[in-house]
């Protein structure tokens, strides 16, 4: 996604008090969080951040919209103030030196493990599904860790139902292609579970089913690198059947056939037909193989769902304690209010 869509200020809000407040949405790995902030509070985002940075505020490098504007009525200043509000708050994340700040993190209720990495604001238009898999921030979340798991099971899984179609080059280019980028990039998704545990971003229960998770992953991409379908030749169809000699096996005329070869053209009919059904009973072990693969990704991506969906009721709990304590905030503010 790019950092023009990572967040967007969809609607406003005014409360019984009259206080106008911005909805503020942020499009996030696996969820999405909503928080609602009034315009002094990014005044105030812009004096913490100053401040930290030992800046004044005057020189902080991306801009509020100014607090009125006589010259517009009061909706129109709303909706100007909304999307200048909008570009800042993207602009404030996208920056490197801002987008983990502490403060950032507080003002957006983003989850306290959560990080900001470079591939979060790649192109979507531009991104294809192998770019996808290309871990470019090894400091990733367990939340990024776990987006990239599924994304890798979505990838051989779709490798698996559709290899069988290809032709000889493109079976080459593929176990190519697996063997010089998915694999390393695998390796490294390992190296950052290692971190998660070193940073205890999980505890060792998860860190133990997660290890299982892609030591299966790995273990299948080589049985399916090494398969045989990727170098089992294709027989050519003759041109015109004047041009096929010898024996044809259970097969009419206009068929397919496959031609003698150097180890068939001394074998008898039934060392022939012995042999194609050796082949056969083979090529029916493979399949089975592949659908074992198969099931055991389902299996595993049951299990991710499962740990995902956990790690979602978590944080929404923790949202719904923060929107509590916020409105509790908001009615001391008002209490308070009233007795001054």
């Amino acid at each position: 996604m790019s950092a023009k869509s990572m967040i967007s200020i969809p609607t406003t809000s005014t409360s019984s008090d009259g206080v106008l407040y911005y909805h503020i949405s942020l499009k996030l790995p696996l969820r999405n969080i909503t928080v609602l902030r009034r315009y002094s509070e990014f005044i105030t985002l812009v004096d913490d951040l100053s401040k930290d940075l030992g800046i004044n505020t005057k020189e902080f490098p991306y801009k509020l919209p100014p607090k009125s504007q006589f010259w517009k009525s009061k909706n129109e200043l709303i909706e100007s103030r909304r999307n200048a509000l909008c570009e800042f708050l993207n602009c404030v994340v996208e920056d490197r030196e801002l987008q983990n700040h502490p403060i950032v993190h507080q003002f957006l209720q983003i989850p306290g493990q959560f990080k900001f990495s470079p591939r979060l604001f790649t192109n979507e238009k531009t991104s294809s599904d192998e770019s996808q898999l290309v871990i470019i921030d090894n400091d990733m979340d367990k939340f990024a860790w776990l987006d990239y798991l599924r994304r890798y099971r979505d990838y051989l899984s779709k490798l698996s139902s559709s290899v069988s179609i290809y032709s000889i080059t493109q079976k080459a280019d593929i176990r190519s292609q697996m063997s010089s980028f998915f694999l390393p990039n695998i390796d490294k998704l390992a190296n950052c579970l290692e971190k998660l545990k070193n940073d205890r971003q999980i505890d060792s229960k998860e860190y133990e089913t997660r290890k299982i998770s892609i030591d299966s992953l790995k273990s299948d991409f080589l049985v399916f690198l090494n398969h045989r379908i990727f170098t089992q030749p294709f027989s050519e169809k003759p041109t015109s059947s004047s041009s096929r000699s010898g024996r044809v096996l259970g097969a009419s005329q206009d068929q397919f056939h496959a031609t003698e070869n150097s180890k068939t053209v001394d074998m008898s009919n039934k060392e022939l037909l012995g042999q194609q059904l050796q082949v056969h009973s083979s090529q029916d072990g493979e399949l089975n193989e592949l659908r074992k693969i198969i099931r055991r990704q389902r299996e595993i991506g049951e299990v991710i769902k499962t740990e995902v969906d956990e790690q979602n009721e978590l944080l929404d709990g923790f949202n719904e304690d923060v929107e509590r304590t916020g409105q509790k905030l908001h009615k001391a503010r008002q209490d308070a209010k009233r007795i001054l």
